[in-house]
């Protein structure tokens, strides 16, 4: 499994603020197919899979895609090495990924802005994480972090995330920090939302004890390392960019 380091550890500080945690995939040069696999299929281990769908979509396709190769090789021999068990894969193959599996694809990277690969107006979403410049990783809602079901991630418009956020605040008299923290790991349930805002007012991070399952604890842990941290947050600056061959 990929080795956590220094980079990973704040990977995870920075995705816990939008209620998302990253589950690593093994580091073998499958990677990318692997963190597309275990949000499409809920496992790592179907990435042999996905790397077939893929080049098979990329070689039907193949007029499309030839023009974006860089190299001295033909598109059939970088095909013939694409579909290789553990051969590395980039910027191509998630444009075929998206495109095979009719998804838009969000790539969360440490302290830099995202990529969205937006394909589709109507389409699911999947999340990965990209980080010490060559490796991938899955990113799921915190409530699915141990989940062996496909990820879901469902994009909720900026305005309506505000609205919700400021009525939760203001309902329960907390920070629109706190509140935003609580819709992000819920999924934006907003019944759900008010159960975790009552187990941390009454457990705190004393969570042993209840009938949440795994990934609800570990959830419940985090929300308690930032409940009492809820200043007002000022505008992070993100900037989304669509990533485009």
């Amino acid at each position: 499994m990929h080795k956590e380091n220094k980079q990973v550890k704040q990977f995870r500080k920075t995705l816990l603020l939008h209620g998302l945690g990253i589950r690593p995939v093994q580091e073998d040069g499958n990677c990318l197919f692997r963190a597309v696999a275990d949000q499409l299929y809920g496992s790592e281990e179907c990435h042999s899979r996905v790397r077939t769908k893929v080049c098979n979509y990329m070689q039907l396709h193949s007029d499309f895609f030839k023009p974006f190769l860089t190299g001295p090789k033909t598109f059939a021999q970088y095909m013939e090495e694409m579909r290789k068990d553990g051969t590395w894969a980039g910027n191509l193959e998630l444009q075929a990924v998206s495109l095979a599996y009719h998804v838009n694809i969000r790539i969360h990277q440490l302290q830099q802005p995202w990529y969205d690969i937006c394909n589709f107006e109507d389409a699911e979403w999947i999340h990965l994480a990209f980080h010490d410049y060559r490796h991938y990783s899955s990113v799921r809602r915190l409530r699915h972090l141990f989940s062996k079901l496909p990820a879901k991630h469902r994009e909720v418009p900026h305005e309506v995330r505000s609205v919700v956020g400021k009525e939760l605040a203001e309902r329960n008299r907390i920070t629109y920090r706190q509140a935003m923290l609580i819709l992000n790991g819920t999924d934006y349930d907003w019944s759900r939302s008010l159960d975790y805002l009552g187990l941390v007012c009454k457990h705190g991070t004393d969570v042993t004890k209840t009938s949440l399952n795994r990934a609800e604890k570990e959830e419940l842990k985090r929300l308690q390392q930032f409940w009492k941290q809820g200043s007002e947050p000022s505008d992070s600056g993100i900037v989304q960019h669509r990533l485009s061959i």
